[in-house]
């Protein structure tokens, strides 16, 4: 909802194109060295505390946007925004324990594709919002209070990392062929670790959590898929680029409105709707084989972008 209109209100506060281009791209930066820190910090305090963090952190940054009557406070409302807004990706990660590794691919497509529909109203919503007086404002406001709402519900949701094994147990013992009956107990007890773990290490210091994390990255880092995670911070950064200066192109090149920029991004996510619903058929197709599907998708998204 915010994006269309971002570079139009930051504008209004007297900042150039550079300095536009520059926070844009501050907020893309921020989010990339993030995610990785957050990721761990989630493994280590449970899913549901740092998807409720995160949550109530993105609301505050809406809320010092909806406020930000300078160049300097559009900025720093930026801050709690681009380091904590991570919650599709810890929802990702929530997903991936739930579901078996045969299922993943199918469930996250539709994950992505119920995500997308969001991308598709947003900005169209965001868009006509503009035409009102202190429309920004408004649709900040609307963003943190939609925030908030998300944080009342994943606080009221009755799940939590213990019962995830319980869940999986379950389900393994109705006749599904993804695991054996010895997995789904390993896996049951495994998951009541975890999940002991990580109520302990939510009353830990900030120091010890911290340092926690730290050592996860290191060994993330030092690990022997460091070639991986080379190839997932490159892509990171072309998506972060783009998403964040996407709208500012388009005013400069083209001219657009911002009614009209929320209009092509509600396109691209309904490609992206569309795209999330063949994940599994196109799965199925190469066998599962998740290194040829990024291979290709790779090689056809390059002379897109060009």
């Amino acid at each position: 909802m915010v994006v269309p209109l971002m570079n139009l209100h930051i504008k209004s506060l007297g900042a150039s194109h550079t300095v536009a281009g520059i926070i844009g791209s501050l907020y893309g930066i921020m989010q990339l060295f993030s995610s990785t820190f957050v990721g761990c910090w989630s493994d280590i305090v449970g899913r549901r505390y740092s998807l409720l963090a995160c949550i109530l952190l993105s609301a505050l940054g809406y809320f010092l946007l909806g406020t930000s009557t300078t160049v300097l406070l559009f900025a720093i409302s930026r801050v709690p925004v681009g380091i904590f807004k991570h919650t599709l990706s810890i929802s990702k990660a929530l997903l991936s324990d739930l579901v078996s590794e045969r299922d993943r691919p199918l469930v996250m497509g539709r994950f992505n594709a119920a995500s997308s529909v969001g991308f598709i109203l947003g900005p169209v919503v965001g868009g006509y919002l503009t035409e009102l007086k202190d429309g920004f404002y408004l649709t900040s406001f609307i963003c943190a209070s939609i925030f908030l709402l998300n944080a009342g519900l994943v606080w009221m949701l009755p799940w939590s990392e213990e019962n995830t094994g319980n869940r999986e147990h379950q389900q393994g013992n109705k006749g599904t062929d993804s695991f054996s009956a010895k997995a789904n107990s390993d896996l049951h007890l495994k998951s009541e670790s975890n999940g002991a773990m990580a109520s302990d290490s939510l009353f830990q210091s900030p120091w010890i959590q911290v340092t926690t994390v730290l050592k996860r990255i290191k060994g993330i880092a030092c690990s022997d898929l460091w070639d991986i995670f080379l190839v997932r911070l490159l892509m990171s950064v072309a998506i972060l680029l783009y998403y964040s200066n996407f709208s500012l192109a388009l005013e400069e090149r083209f001219g657009v409105k911002p009614l009209f920029s929320g209009y092509l991004m509600s396109y691209s996510s309904a490609l992206g709707v569309l795209a999330g619903c063949l994940l599994g058929p196109i799965t199925r197709f190469y066998q599962h084989n998740t290194y040829r599907v990024l291979l290709h998708s790779s090689t056809l998204t390059l002379p897109a972008v060009i």
